[in-house]
């Protein structure tokens, strides 16, 4: 488990990403089968704006979405899962909660 404030831009890229790779990111952490994990991550969206010739991207952690039709797909990162390849048939409980906190609601 990893902190990832990416997408992934193919599948190709998903298959590049294995188990020790995974493990050398910053803040990486391995638990035992027998143990709960709890980590804590910030969530980011990454910005693809275009600044005139150069496609930069920008991540933006902690953001301040405002709601309109549509923003509800607009895709959040903070962690990465990964699993070494020569698990047999092993079942996993993945719990994932988050807080929101909304700006400037107008309450009836």
């Amino acid at each position: 488990m990893a902190p990832w404030h990416n997408d992934f831009a193919s599948e190709n890229e998903v298959k590049k990403m294995d188990y020790n790779r995974c493990l050398a990111l910053d803040m990486a952490k391995e638990y035992r089968r027998d143990r709960t994990a709890y980590r804590k991550f910030t969530p980011a969206i990454v910005d693809t704006s275009k600044t005139g010739a150069l496609d930069l991207k920008r991540v933006i952690y902690r953001p301040v979405i405002c709601y309109y039709p549509g923003s509800e797909a607009l895709k959040h990162n903070c962690a990465i899962l990964c699993f070494p390849s020569n698990t047999h048939d092993q079942r996993y409980v993945i719990r994932i909660t988050s807080l929101v906190r909304f700006i400037g609601q107008c309450l009836p």
